[in-house]
């Protein structure tokens, strides 16, 4: 399962440096939904916090009103 993390790390990173803003919040609740999988919800917990400030920044309504862990 690390390389799946890995992965799933390498594509976050992919979406951040394109600037591609919608596939990064998926990526990363992608990330968080591993990471809970993996036991490490307070990892999980920070990635989400972080999909909901993308989301706000970049006026994504529907993923900033959603609740966090």
């Amino acid at each position: 399962l690390g390389l799946a993390l890995s992965q799933f790390n390498q594509v976050v990173r992919l979406c951040q440096h394109r600037g591609f803003t919608n596939a990064l919040l998926r990526a990363t609740l992608n990330m968080g939904h591993l990471l809970i999988l993996l036991n490490q919800v307070s990892a999980a917990r920070a990635l989400l916090s972080d999909v909901q400030t993308i989301a706000k920044v970049s006026d994504n309504d529907a993923m900033a009103r959603e609740r966090p862990l």
